[in-house]
């Protein structure tokens, strides 16, 4: 199960919201964590 990178939210890849990037899917819990992710991406894209 995909943890969401900002919040460290665990859960169902099926109810998480992705998004692409740098050729990774990044999965998170909620628009606004997605959000935070695609304003600083290189605190949390952990490779």
């Amino acid at each position: 199960m995909p943890i969401d990178p900002v919040c460290g939210i665990e859960m169902d890849e099926e109810l998480a919201v992705p998004l692409k990037h740098d050729n990774k899917t990044y999965y998170f819990c909620c628009e606004g964590c997605k959000g935070i992710f695609k304003r600083k991406p290189n605190k949390y894209n952990k490779k």
